[in-house]
């Protein structure tokens, strides 16, 4: 448990004949905020289909669920954009393990994760050299 959310139960304590305890309104309205869910506006939902039908469009896939929906208007409240998705899966695409794999584990739910949007974010994109043979007449 972290010091802030200590600091807030002591705060919220009764302490009767040496015993603690937290006060009822303060836990409903903990227990509310912590289970409620994230808002979720027009424009960010708009934005996470256009992020499917991108996704499915780059990977030869179709995409349809909306459990990663939270992810996405979390990264993009975190100031996270369109083209900086796009680079993103871009990069990943290039990457020979996904390109082995068919973009097996390249889903909706894997860009939405802050470490792996920020790990294909700046990768470089790893572009296979095609091997030349040549002929030494030395």
């Amino acid at each position: 448990m972290n010091d802030r959310l200590k600091t807030k139960l002591n705060e919220a304590a009764i302490v009767i004949n040496d015993k603690r305890y937290l006060d009822f309104d303060f836990v409903v309205q903990f227990v509310e905020k912590i289970t409620s869910p994230a808002k979720i506006t027009p424009e960010q939902k708009e934005a996470y289909d256009k992020y499917l039908v991108f996704l499915g469009k780059t990977f030869g896939k179709k995409y349809r669920e909306r459990k990663s929906l939270v992810n996405f208007a979390a990264r993009l409240n975190e100031g996270w954009t369109g083209a900086e998705f796009k680079k993103a899966i871009l990069n990943a695409k290039a990457d020979p393990h996904h390109i082995e794999s068919n973009f097996k584990y390249l889903t909706p739910a894997f860009f939405c994760r802050v470490d792996k949007l920020d790990m294909w974010y700046n990768a470089e994109p790893k572009i296979k050299e095609k091997i030349k043979s040549t002929l030494s007449f030395t």
